[in-house]
């Protein structure tokens, strides 16, 4: 069984192609590597399926040029396959530590400073301060052992071929949403 992620997102369901934060959109400097989970600032975030964690790190770090705020990651292996969550405040689970589907990892931060959104943005990035739904979990999934998939920044992978590891959130949760587990 998978539960949804985020229970007070703005939307009931993953995104789908032609959404904003959808998986492999393309966003002119790279593609999505996943899907992006609007919701409000400080929304818990909750373990999709039970498993291990294997990594708690810095994800990206505030400064004057980057819209970014800074935020954590963290990714949980599940059998064989790896959840990545990104754009964390706070992690409440340990390294190494037995996860339970269900059970809190931890709480979304704000992810992009709308006001530090310059014109010379990607336009996705502008198209997030526009929105003013500037807060997102971003969830990656990938066939463990992940294979290497550089070149990689915030999300978006830089090249033309999807990596091979890489899974489509979309497929691999098909009807996973808000009201169901599957």
């Amino acid at each position: 069984m998978k539960c949804w992620p985020v229970p007070n997102s703005f939307s009931d369901s993953l995104p789908t192609e032609g959404d904003r934060g959808s998986y492999w959109e393309d966003r002119h400097i790279g593609f999505n590597c996943g899907v992006d989970i609007f919701c409000p600032e400080d929304s818990d975030i909750l373990v999709i399926e039970s498993g291990i964690v294997l990594n708690i790190s810095q994800y990206t770090e505030k400064n004057d040029k980057s819209c970014f705020e800074s935020t954590m990651q963290c990714v949980i292996k599940c059998n064989s396959v790896m959840y990545k969550y990104s754009f964390l405040n706070e992690v409440s689970i340990k390294l190494g530590q037995k996860v339970k589907k269900g059970e809190k990892l931890g709480k979304c931060k704000l992810t992009v400073i709308k006001e530090r959104v310059k014109p010379s943005d990607p336009f996705y990035l502008r198209d997030i301060a526009h929105s003013n739904q500037t807060t997102y979990i971003h969830l990656e999934i990938f066939k463990a052992p992940i294979m290497e998939i550089r070149p990689y920044e915030y999300g978006n992978f830089l090249g033309d071929q999807k990596p091979k590891s890489l899974i489509n959130p979309n497929l691999y949760l098909s009807g996973l949403n808000k009201q169901t587990q599957i």
